[in-house]
């Protein structure tokens, strides 16, 4: 066969393997268009990475391509991050180990030699060591291509520190080829089940999207068609058997297998005619794997897959919602959200034509509807009443839930990535109750409207039959203070109706509070709110009586102004130099531009039209020129545009200097309007002023040492001063340093320039600076620092050139959960984080936290101020944007009725819901906001 005779191994197939890792020339080892494809990027020195669900035969292509390769005499190493270590793991044993494990399979050094070279270079952090490692002695040793395959990548996810200096040195060194061409000979390919978004952390830091995914689809019924050479032992028709057996796997390996092998041990020939095979195979999977398939799980498969579908907790109702229109047969598109990486991941669904699908008919009768029921039973606390509502098509509105039970719902809720049935079956229980409160109120109403008339008419037949006699005036009394003792009732029933009905709205004003607090949505929790206010403000039929204090606290405590969105996620923004608009960068390439308030101004248009594959992968970025009139654009790829804003009604794209490098890292406008730096991965600064003056020049020079220079490469971020004379700028090396227009190094603040003898302080060694800033009035420095344990540092500088002058690293803080993003305001007084978990921080230079928010669920990936500090702009990891206004003056103390408390909402919510009136609950809110100083205008 092929497949064997490729690799000289014996094609007779006796028994298949199931499970764990195929041997090259195992014969039942299937090739698909990944063996190919992996094989022939790797072996021309491309960075790859497979990553796919587990026992999908990751593993054997893995040990497959590796000997591929050692036959046309590329060295390989193999590296399982599992058996390294997981959170009891210290970075320097993680480190070292992988250091080791190099050594040995290249032969390195020997075990002394290694002892020897790991203590002279323990001055070193870690990362540095293994840099050395891979450049001093590997490249120099091996002088054939170098191939390094690591393996289980999820594991680095259940490390107690962070792993993300090891992928910026993954990329140092497929940086590094543009100059050294000994870095051409080494690759690295990555194996794993995981989302290549989890892996660095850090997001302010370039993410990692290097190198070419491999596609490890399903196995196709032509490419197992030589596995029927095994099932001749049991069937005269072996093709036909391997069909039937393709119809219930779908080309899943694993199964394929385990099918393949229980064929041939259960069947026999004589039984096996083509006439009765559908039903045999059928038979054979109802009882060796369907039927109580817990037990039966062996090896495990069923329950790994299981398993990684139920991890996550709080995304646990979400997958299930989303399994459920699958298997309902709902076309969905695949894209590249959260739940549809994970669901894909599981195993359970894999992509088909652009569609989620379930992988195969077994998965399917295993995880049915019935396990969907069931998994939701577990998950919901109101599982027979939604249960009994959807099947009754929503038409059974005796199932929604009230009073308590919607509270307890609604509670539940808050901390759970929601299904769509979930979130429709909530919010009609909700639209019910309402309706409920508002039928009983106007019920109420009118039978004491009634009563009354029934009071009014007793007193007119006393009058009439008084002369009747004393025995019919005491019954007609007896009538009237019966009808007074009814009405009193009503009063009371009616009374108790209202206490009950403000006791429900104010448990629903408490769950968006908490929502609130928990970052559900600041805007959504107070429109919410809003909407509540109205309700109250029928059933008490009261304008003066003062609202819920949870409902005043929303309102108190609010800061979201309002929220911007493209047609596919923002990733970036910026603030114009004026402060009265902002641009925002798609994950697609496309710009947007907006006011200050959140109005679009213009058309989104198309940025990059094309992609290029080869080029080095750059952090997605947008800037506005010192006056407002052009915007700079970093995409994805590397390459660069400027967009001229100025009397064109679409923006023009405007051509850098011919001279533009291949991949632009960052771009920088002179305060004085005159001058334009970018810089790029090799090192390379360029500058060029308004009349065509144009200069370049290497941020390292002749007096660098090979040593140094391989770390200066990647320049992070560029920045001029604000008297526009000089420019900063700063590496991956974690070196700043400031230049003149002529392109003379100026000043420099190296690792052993923020150190200090004091061993109690931190080193250089273990930070990496975030962001920089210029005090506009001192003209002092301020660097902002973080480190792997989450803390933030500022140093501040009143002259770089003078070392001296500075003060040494000022912890501010110790963040709880990683800091994805990193702003600082115009003049570096204040720091602003966006951490991992959703909070926002804002603190001043002292170290004293000013403030702090929950802004989102997922987490804040780009935060940014506004030029009068008075606004934050931040991204979601949804794509959303956010605007917050830091100038909300706190005043919980002041009472208010509920008509000056609807005034204020509509005063606050005003930007939001004329910019975004397509939503019909934003339409209904304006027609009720009231007129006057509160009422709704349009943005101008």
């Amino acid at each position: 066969m092929k497949n064997q005779d490729m690799l000289g191994g014996q094609s007779f197939i006796d028994k298949y393997r199931i499970g764990g890792t195929l041997p090259p020339n195992h014969p039942t080892y299937i090739e698909r268009q990944a063996d190919q494809d992996f094989y022939d990027n790797l072996k021309n020195g491309n960075f790859c990475y497979v990553f796919n669900s587990r026992q999908t035969g990751k593993s054997s292509l893995l040990l497959r391509t590796i000997t591929k390769l050692q036959e046309e005499g590329i060295a390989c190493a193999k590296i399982d991050l599992s058996e390294i270590g997981s959170h009891q793991t210290t970075l320097a044993e993680w480190y070292w180990g992988l250091i080791y494990i190099l050594s040995v399979y290249f032969g390195v050094f020997t075990r002394p030699d290694y002892r020897n070279w790991r203590h002279e270079h323990e001055f070193l952090s870690p990362v540095q060591c293994l840099s050395e490692f891979l450049s001093q002695l590997l490249l120099t040793k091996k002088q054939k291509k170098i191939v390094i395959f690591i393996d289980e990548i999820d594991s680095i996810l259940d490390l107690s520190f962070s792993a993300d200096d090891f992928f910026a040195l993954l990329r140092d060194c497929y940086n590094k080829r543009a100059d050294n061409s000994a870095y051409n000979r080494l690759t690295f390919a990555l194996l794993g089940v995981a989302n290549p978004d989890e892996l660095i952390q850090n997001k302010s830091r370039t993410p990692f999207n290097i190198g070419h995914s491999i596609d490890l689809q399903p196995f196709q019924l032509g490419q197992v068609l030589p596995l029927a050479e095994g099932l001749t032992a049991v069937s005269e028709h072996p093709q036909t058997l391997l069909k039937e057996i393709f119809q219930w796997t779908g080309g899943q390996p694993f199964l394929t297998q385990k099918l393949c092998q229980l064929v041939l041990d259960n069947l026999e020939k004589a039984s096996c005619s083509q006439a009765n095979i559908s039903g045999q195979i059928e038979q054979l999977v109802e009882t060796h794997i369907l039927d109580k398939w817990e037990i039966r799980d062996e090896p495990l498969h069923l329950k790994t897959i299981r398993n990684r579908f139920l991890r996550h907790e709080q995304l646990k109702g979400k997958l299930l919602g989303l399994y459920q229109q699958v298997v309902q047969g709902k076309q969905i598109p695949v894209d590249g959200n959260l739940a549809h990486i994970e669901l894909q991941l599981s195993g359970l669904v894999i992509n088909q034509q652009g569609k989620l699908a379930v992988y195969n008919q077994i998965y399917a009768t295993i995880f049915n509807q019935a396990w969907i029921d069931e998994e939701f039973a577990k998950l919901r606390p109101y599982s027979q009443a939604i249960t009994a509502w959807l099947a009754s098509n929503h038409q059974d509105n005796s199932q929604l839930l009230q009073g308590p039970a919607l509270q307890e719902a609604r509670t539940w809720a808050a901390n759970q990535s929601l299904s769509d049935e979930d979130r429709h079956f909530l919010d009609a229980s909700q639209e019910a109750e309402k309706q409920t409160l508002a039928k009983a109120n106007q019920i109420l109403s009118e039978a004491k409207q009634k009563a009354a008339r029934r009071i009014r008419i007793g007193n007119i037949v006393l009058l009439v039959t008084s002369v009747i006699g004393i025995i019919i005036v005491v019954i007609s009394i007896w009538s009237v203070k019966q009808q007074r003792r009814n009405i009193k009732t009503i009063d009371k029933k009616l009374k108790m109706m209202k206490i009950e009905g403000k006791k429900l709205l104010d448990g629903q004003i408490n769950f968006y509070k908490k929502e609130f607090n928990e970052g559900k949505g600041q805007l959504k929790a107070l429109k919410s709110a809003y909407i509540l206010v109205q309700d109250l403000k029928d059933v008490t039929g009261d304008n003066s009586v003062s609202p819920p204090s949870s409902l005043k606290q929303i309102i108190d405590n609010i800061q979201e102004r309002n929220q911007l969105q493209h047609k596919n996620s923002i990733i970036n923004l910026a603030y114009s130099p004026d402060g009265e608009r902002i641009a925002t960068l798609g994950i697609d390439g496309s710009i947007c531009l907006w006011d200050k308030r959140g109005k679009l101004i213009r058309d989104c248009w198309q940025g990059n039209e094309e992609s290029r594959d080869n080029k080095i992968p750059s952090i997605p970025s947008i800037i506005f020129s010192a006056n407002g009139d052009q915007i700079a654009t970093i995409f994805e790829d590397g390459t660069a545009y400027l967009w001229n804003l100025e009397g064109q009604e679409s923006p023009q794209k405007q051509a850098f200097p011919q001279d533009l490098p291949d991949t632009v890292t960052s771009i920088a406008f002179s305060q004085d309007g005159n001058l334009t730096t970018i810089t790029d991965t090799q090192g390379k600064i360029y500058l060029w002023d308004k009349q065509g003056t144009f200069k370049s020049w290497k941020v390292y020079r002749g007096e660098y040492n090979k040593a140094q220079q391989k770390l200066e490469k990647n320049i992070n971020k560029v920045f001029f001063t604000p008297d526009s004379q000089f420019i900063t700028t700063f590496s991956d090396n974690r070196t700043l340093r400031l230049w003149d227009k002529q392109g003379n190094l100026k000043g420099e603040l190296k690792g052993e320039n923020f150190g200090s003898q004091d061993p109690q302080q931190v080193t250089i060694n273990s930070l990496s600076i975030a962001d920089i800033a210029f005090n506009l009035n001192t003209q002092k420095i301020v660097i902002y620092l973080y480190d792997a344990g989450n803390s933030i540092y500022s140093v501040l500088i009143q002259d770089i050139q003078k070392k001296s002058k500075r003060n040494r690293p000022q912890q501010i803080t110790k963040s709880q959960n990683p800091v994805r993003s990193i702003a600082l305001s115009k003049n570096g007084d204040k720091i602003a984080l966006g951490a991992s978990e959703g909070t926002i921080s804002l603190w001043n230079l002292e170290g004293k936290q000013l403030h702090q928010w929950k802004a989102d669920e997922e987490g804040v990936t780009d935060i940014v101020f506004s030029p009068d500090g008075k606004t934050i702009a931040t991204v979601s990891i949804d794509g959303t944007a956010h605007l917050w206004d830091l100038t909300v003056e706190k005043d919980s103390e002041q009472e208010e009725t509920l008509d000056e408390l609807l005034m204020r909402s509509c005063e606050w919510l005003q930007d939001y819901l004329v910019t975004h009136q397509e939503e019909a609950e934003n339409k209904e809110i304006i027609s009720k906001c009231p007129a006057g100083s509160g009422g709704i205008v349009d943005v101008p």
